[in-house]
């Protein structure tokens, strides 16, 4: 036999390193004593039950081996289970997340607005009010017109005063001239 068909084989009899190679193989001894023997009642009766003890050993084993085995597997099963449901958790709270997020970023954005909302009535209560600004506006269009009209009046003042000065000291100077040749004249 080679050393890598012993490994194999003992791990067929000690699975799960509880020592079953072992008592198998005082099982198959006991057996074979047990059958050997034939000589006396009393020694083979205690072989025999020492022979059913350790069976019974064994098969408690395996049962218990597999009521553990089950047991694990139940377990793996409801932290699978567990697991997708915390998985699924996670994922609605990730999306709570994000929703949370928007909202935040709204209410942000809305309290920007309510800020800027107001300082700008702030600033319109310092405003007058549009009647008594529109009522200025128009006392201010009466006085420019009022103005306009008082120009071109004083426009056409100054101009005529311009005419009469110029026919003045047109008149003046005819004097002047006539003065003159007048003066020189006499002279």
């Amino acid at each position: 036999m080679s050393e890598e068909f012993i490994i194999k084989r003992r791990l067929l009899f000690d699975g799960e390193g509880t020592g079953d190679d072992k008592k198998i193989n005082n099982l198959l001894k006991l057996l074979i004593s047990w059958l050997l023997e034939s000589d006396t009642n009393t020694k083979s009766d205690i072989t025999y039950d020492a022979l059913m003890a350790q069976l019974h050993s064994l098969i408690f084993n395996r049962k218990k081996s597999l009521l553990s085995s089950a047991s694990t597997n139940k377990q793996r099963q409801l932290m699978k289970n567990l697991y997708n449901i915390y998985k699924e958790r996670i994922e609605l709270i990730r999306k709570d997340i994000v929703k949370q997020d928007g909202l935040l970023e709204n209410a942000k954005i809305t309290n920007r607005m309510y800020i800027t909302y107001n300082l700008i009535c702030q600033t319109i209560a310092k405003e007058l009010p549009r009647r008594k600004l529109q009522s200025k506006i128009d006392i201010l269009k009466r006085e420019i017109s009022e103005l306009e009209i008082r120009k071109h009046v004083l426009g056409n003042t100054f101009n005529c005063k311009v005419k009469q000065c110029r026919v003045l000291s047109t008149s003046a100077n005819n004097i002047y001239k006539e003065l003159g040749s007048e003066v020189n004249d006499s002279d």
